[in-house]
């Protein structure tokens, strides 16, 4: 599948509560951004008012190069929600980012699949917000190939 293809499945963007706001936001603006400590320096994700290991409230947004390697992948074949059935099988991955003490996020797999396996080394792409993306920037994933980087 190609980037401009990838839907998004349901409404999506910021919590009701705005806890991960600044992803969203950060997304749109060409960058991928997640949680860090202030205190104990460890890396949050998903988004969380306070933190998870030191319980400390100062959290910041931080920029992370969007580079990973695929921990889990799966291809799904059915349409379980109406906005995939014209783009099926897709493949979602959970990936672990080593510039973020190896947090996990999940996403969907673009371009060519060749080579797909657990340990590949993929990199992020920010799909443009459209009609497709709910009208929100999203991150997408593919597969690195020799003399491209992210």
């Amino acid at each position: 599948m190609e980037l401009h293809e990838a839907p998004v499945i349901g409404p999506i963007g910021p919590y009701f509560d705005g806890v991960d706001a600044e992803y969203w936001r950060a997304l749109n603006q060409g960058e991928f951004k997640i949680q860090r400590c202030a205190k104990c320096r460890i890396w949050l994700w998903g988004a969380t008012w306070r933190c998870s290991a030191c319980g400390a409230w100062d959290i910041a947004w931080e920029a992370v190069k969007p580079e990973g390697v695929v921990y889990s992948w799966i291809r799904t074949h059915q349409a379980f929600a109406p906005e995939v059935k014209d783009v099926l099988p897709y493949v979602s991955l959970l990936v672990a980012l080593p510039h973020a003490g190896d947090k996990k996020v999940m996403g969907m797999l673009v371009g060519d699949e060749t080579g797909l396996r657990i340990g590949a080394r993929v990199e992020g792409v920010i799909q443009p917000a459209s009609a497709k993306t709910g009208g929100q920037a999203v991150m997408r994933w593919r597969l690195q190939r020799s003399g491209r980087s992210g």
